[in-house]
């Protein structure tokens, strides 16, 4: 883990301005890392950035904290409670934790390529990381991968520490990351095991595999993570049948067409400027003997990047699926960068910022230049609407105060919930498939548990007419209510809505 003997100071690069030289400094990087992270909260206000139905589905978690929900750790969920909790619940602060959470993974990423390298490396990986656009896409929406990049990051730099130091705190902070990491999302546990395999690898670091102090890591990160397998254990492993499906492995299991597109997707998050010079340092012989001197970033990368490879070949995956790949490429970039003309990192910067910046306005760039937005031109449409459709829902919902909000449509259940009633939760998931539970809402709040209750009140939702058997499981059903909201000339959201007594019981299980 020694410094590269690559490392060169701010007056031998070439054509350096005076901006560019600050800007690589300590206090340059930070602030540049500050300003971009306001400006990304800012952009969360605008009126166009509304939530995605994950994200409003993730809010109804964060109103009752535990160590588990249906398909992920907790992690994102208690970023929501913290959030919420100081700023009310809205739009902003159900989102406020990833824009914050992807600044500080930049500050980690500076404090990786310093160590590793030297500052101007350093300050070079941390604006790269900050430019890429899944990082500049990731934080206008809260998701598990913010909290999962961050403690890959601050786990990968108190490994870097902990080596170097062999204090007992630091391989102990190494498990607490990691164990925080695997709260966030399964995919943290590649870490660890990469980790393991560049000590085995060293000649330098092998000896420490007969010691104590990894293993004292991996039982700390364990009984972290236990918490979240003893809910699963009470839950029936839910998470693990969910993870099983979305893997799709019982298709057709060889398709390179699949792979191709997916490694393809991987250039494009990170982005075609920072794409080129990533490959251009591969290139570079001299670029790849200071790699190889950082062999931990070679395992912090290839298991994950091998192992989602494989899963897009055998059957599918997702875009998002290899993120933490993102913080190696941008140190791999940063020090082949530090090493260029100042001017490429700067146009980079421009280019690929510039980039996210249209794509964080351009509802209001469309309307500025006068063009009519439509559903085909406009990026954020899935999100549109459905906060003024749940407003026209208000006045039913307040006054049935105790009827459940009642839906076979995860999405209208997170959706309707959270704008037409913050803060609550009164729904009943319609599935009659005990078998096969599909999301949050059908594992603990499923209609069967109010089966042969003849008082209790349902407000029935779906986005098309709900057909008479469905209808007939009640004991009585009022007339249709039809509520259309207008979202663009080529764009409505629609509700149709019942308001029903006594479920009888799905027709497997009732009279």
């Amino acid at each position: 883990m020694s410094a590269s003997p690559h490392k060169t100071s701010l007056s031998n690069q070439t054509g350096l301005s005076n901006k560019s030289a600050w800007l690589l400094s300590w206090q340059g990087v930070t602030f540049f890392i500050l300003l971009l992270t306001l400006y990304r909260i800012l952009a969360i206000t605008q009126g166009h950035v509304s939530l995605f139905y994950d994200e409003a589905y993730y809010y109804h978690w964060s109103l009752d904290p535990d160590w588990g929900y249906y398909s992920k750790p907790p992690m994102v969920a208690w970023i929501i409670t913290m959030t919420t909790s100081l700023f009310s619940d809205n739009d902003f602060a159900v989102k406020l934790g990833a824009p914050i959470l992807y600044g500080l993974t930049a500050g980690v990423v500076y404090r990786i390529g310093k160590h590793l390298w030297n500052p101007q490396a350093a300050a070079c990986s941390a604006l790269v990381f900050c430019a890429a656009p899944l990082v500049g896409f990731n934080s206008l929406f809260i998701t598990t991968d913010a909290p999962l990049l961050f403690f890959w990051a601050l786990a990968t730099w108190l490994f870097i520490i902990a080596l170097q130091t062999q204090s007992w705190k630091n391989w102990l902070l190494v498990g607490v990351a990691v164990g925080l990491g695997m709260m966030s999302k399964y995919t943290m546990a590649l870490l660890p095991i990469g980790l393991f395999l560049y000590m085995g690898a060293s000649k330098q670091y092998r000896p420490l595999l007969l010691t104590l102090k990894p293993w004292s890591a991996a039982v700390v990160a364990g009984l972290i993570f236990a918490l979240n397998i003893y809910w699963n254990y009470q839950h029936n492993f839910v998470t693990l049948n969910h993870t099983s499906e979305i893997s799709q492995l019982d298709k057709k299991l060889f398709n390179p067409d699949k792979l191709a597109e997916f490694i393809l997707s991987q250039l494009i998050v990170f982005g075609p400027i920072w794409s080129y010079f990533l490959i251009r340092q591969w290139m570079s012989k001299e670029a790849r003997a200071a790699i190889t001197q950082s062999g931990i970033l070679l395992a912090t990368f290839l298991p994950l990047f091998l192992i989602i490879c494989t899963q897009a070949l055998l059957s599918r995956a997702f875009i998002n699926w290899a993120a933490p790949c993102l913080i190696a490429a941008s140190l791999w970039t940063g020090f082949y960068l530090s090493r260029q003309p100042r001017r490429k990192l700067i146009i980079g910067l421009i280019i690929q910022l510039g980039f996210i910046s249209t794509f964080y306005h351009w509802p209001i760039i469309l309307e500025s230049a006068g063009i009519e937005r439509t559903r085909k031109v406009d990026p954020f449409q899935r999100t549109q609407g459905w906060s003024e459709l749940a407003t026209q829902l208000k006045p039913v919902l307040m006054a049935s105060p105790n009827a459940l909000i009642t839906s076979p449509s995860r999405k209208l259940l997170a959706y309707i919930s959270f704008y037409a009633e913050p803060g609550q939760l009164r729904v009943a998931r319609w599935n009659p498939d005990q078998n096969n539970i599909r999301d949050y809402y059908d594992l603990l709040f499923n209609l069967r548990n109010y089966a042969h209750q003849n008082q209790q009140a349902f407000i029935l939702i779906n986005e098309t007419p709900l057909d008479s058997n469905l209808l007939s499981r009640f004991q009585q059903c009022g007339s249709e209510q039809h509520y259309t909201e207008t979202v663009f000339r080529d764009l409505s959201r629609e509700i149709y809505l019942y308001e029903c007594t006594g479920f009888k019981g799905y027709i497997n299980e009732g009279p």
